[in-house]
């Protein structure tokens, strides 16, 4: 009887002897308890680690929509610095072509 790994090698033990099956029946009871102990805590574990996961996802979401608005103001601001650029260039270039102008003319 003590040889079983499993319940029903001790129910084929058991089949054969009033008494044995008695006991099997006995420990199976006893055991009972402890199995369903041990599948609510599994099940507890398993919602702790669900709610953990949805947590995290969440927080993840989170950042990333902040990492995204991030990037956009970094877009805009490179776009914006772009822009200036290309003002500032084309009156450098504007300037240039007047002094070119005037240089042209005293030249003459």
């Amino acid at each position: 009887m003590f040889k079983a790994g499993t319940w029903e090698e001790l129910r084929m033990i058991a089949e054969k002897n009033k008494y044995m099956s008695e006991a099997a029946m006995a420990m199976y009871e006893l055991n009972a308890d402890e199995i369903i102990r041990q599948q609510c805590m599994a099940r507890e574990e398993y919602n702790r680690y669900e709610k953990m996961m949805a947590r995290k996802l969440a927080e993840a979401d989170e950042k990333l929509a902040e990492a995204n608005e991030q990037l956009t103001e970094a877009r805009k601001d490179a776009a914006e610095a772009a822009r200036q650029f290309e003002q500032e260039r084309s009156n450098y270039e504007a300037e240039i072509a007047r002094l070119q102008e005037l240089i042209a003319q005293k030249q003459n």
